[in-house]
């Protein structure tokens, strides 16, 4: 871990984020860094639930004090996962382009993300590996559209979502809030 001492303490490492092969060893390794960087005051982020299970997502939140999951569509497949991110204010950050071109999805028309939009989990749309998946945020936002899998206004609420600020836990999002949420940035 001293090869990370150089980046504690400075503005511009803001958070911290552990991604690669999820399931190659024990998310429970990397707890010590995790809370060094807690210590530190970063945001704690990390790459889980693409591959694996939806109990695998509380696991790290819970081990590695995670304010946001990268992916984490497999939140989907459990119910309780889904209410443990809501009342949590876990964010998932995803990547939907990524997910079906990785095939761990079958089609963005079918992209867990309007579930878990439904259901009240905190969401946002981001691009993965933009010169490997051939997209940026934008496009991403395009084709979850002309899939059908989100309206308009439900992407704009996503969009809005995603700006505000994330160490005021009071303003957890619920749907379709955009517009009360855009008034307060």
């Amino acid at each position: 871990m001293n090869c990370l001492s150089h980046f504690w303490g400075h503005k511009e490492f803001y958070s911290i984020d552990l991604y690669g092969d999820e399931l190659a060893q024990s998310i429970a390794n990397f707890i010590p860094i995790y809370d060094k960087a807690a210590e530190n005051g970063l945001v704690l982020k990390a790459h889980v639930g693409e591959w694996g299970t939806a109990k695998d997502i509380i696991t790290a939140v819970e081990l590695l004090h995670l304010n946001e999951v990268q992916h984490g569509i497999a939140a989907v497949q459990d119910e309780n996962v889904i209410e443990y991110l809501i009342e949590n204010n876990i964010r998932l950050n995803i990547t939907p382009s990524s997910n079906v071109l990785l095939g761990r999805v079958s089609d963005m028309a079918h992209h867990p993300i309007a579930q878990l939009y439904h259901r009240g989990v905190d969401v946002t749309i981001g691009s993965d590996d933009v010169l490997i998946f051939n997209s940026d945020i934008s496009k991403e936002y395009l084709r979850l559209y002309q899939s059908g899998c989100l309206t308009k206004e439900e992407l704009d609420d996503i969009r809005i979502n995603g700006l505000r600020d994330r160490k005021n836990k009071a303003s957890h999002r619920s749907t379709n809030n955009g517009a009360r949420i855009y008034k307060e940035l």
